[in-house]
């Protein structure tokens, strides 16, 4: 199954068994949930609101907490196929020593500064090599700018390594 953009996931809202509402985030597709289950790693995060889930508080990102498991993968995947994105192979040709930082997308202009939340994490870097991958401990996946947004590669490996998790 290929993984368009538009085809990704979303809010998942689910009553729970005292029949509060629950709203969890998943990059997975809704079909693909319903089809399979909702398993911890599929879980980005959830939604920590008092009734309905509203437009200003998508916006404030202080009410989602991240899961811990879904943090793992993201690095993960990153840590595996970072190495081979182009624009870092390109970057870090650049650079020949030092790091490469990987910055969400959801930062439009990198040039004009990166909060820590929007650093996703980075790469060690000699002789124009990417090497090891350390992960920022301050990312995070939902800010007043949106979800996280790692570009449509990593995103389409990352929801293929989630898939993986369900077999």
């Amino acid at each position: 199954m290929s993984t368009n953009a538009k085809d990704l996931g979303g809010i998942v809202h689910v009553v729970d068994d005292n029949g509060d509402p629950q709203y969890y985030y998943s990059i997975l597709a809704h079909e693909e949930l319903f089809d399979h289950g909702l398993i911890t790693q599929a879980i980005a995060g959830k939604f920590h609101v008092q009734d309905e889930l509203n437009e200003d508080t998508l916006m404030d990102g202080s009410n989602f907490s991240q899961n811990p498991a879904y943090i793992e993968v993201i690095h993960k995947t990153i840590s595996e196929n970072g190495p081979q994105q182009k624009s870092l192979i390109a970057e870090a040709k650049r650079q020949k020593d030092g790091v490469v930082v990987v910055i969400d997308k959801r930062v439009k202009d990198p040039g004009s500064g990166v909060p820590p939340e929007d650093i996703v994490g980075l790469f060690k870097v000699e002789n124009s090599i990417l090497l090891e991958y350390q992960a920022n401990p301050n990312y995070l996946l939902w800010t007043e700018k949106g979800f996280s947004d790692i570009g449509p590669e990593l995103t389409a490996i990352l929801v293929n390594e989630i898939r993986k998790l369900y077999k």
